[in-house]
């Protein structure tokens, strides 16, 4: 799941993050970083809901969940 999160957060246009984290986010906007925190956290969410739902339809699909 760390690689899905991984490269579609390569590809966010407006908060591309360098491949090897940011240098010295020190001297970093704070509200960017931020802003890349809650993107990487909502995709995550996102990409952890879709397991979840796939999972859950699989057993329902087996007579295994309501």
């Amino acid at each position: 799941m760390y690689e899905e999160i991984a490269d579609a957060v390569m590809h966010l246009d407006k908060f591309l993050i360098p491949a090897h984290g940011i240098n010295q986010p020190d001297f970093e906007n704070p509200m960017n970083l931020f802003k890349r925190q809650l993107k990487i956290e909502e995709l995550s969410f996102e990409l952890a809901h879709k397991k979840y739902q796939k999972s859950l339809n699989d057993l329902i699909k087996i007579g295994r969940a309501d």
